[in-house]
């Protein structure tokens, strides 16, 4: 007996940007803005996994000590800047490391 039932398939479509791209985006956009609320960072336009995306590159940025969050209290919007000294370092010096001054 034919099966006329087309087979399950899922079509992944390839995000507009990268993590690294994301990151460059974001060392400029903070060098001239110096800070953002959380929000501000995603586009309505976005897929998941481009907000994901972007998250990472936020995520990586603050493990390399360029950024800094704070939120007033519980529920409150996340503020993101640029930490002190480190508005300095280019996307080069942050990828290699050099952001350990700023711990």
């Amino acid at each position: 007996q034919k099966d006329d039932k087309a087979p399950n398939t899922t079509v992944i479509v390839k995000d507009r940007f990268t993590v690294n791209d994301k990151i460059r985006e974001m060392i400029i956009f903070f060098k001239e803005k110096k800070e953002a609320n959380f929000t501000d960072l995603f586009e309505d336009s976005y897929s998941v996994g481009e907000k994901v995306t972007v998250f990472l590159a936020m995520l990586e940025l603050l493990k390399k000590q360029f950024l800094s969050v704070n939120q007033e209290e519980e529920f409150a919007e996340i503020t993101i800047s640029v930490k002190a000294g480190a508005e300095e370092l280019s996307y080069e010096e942050l990828i290699n490391g050099k952001s350990e001054d700023y711990n």
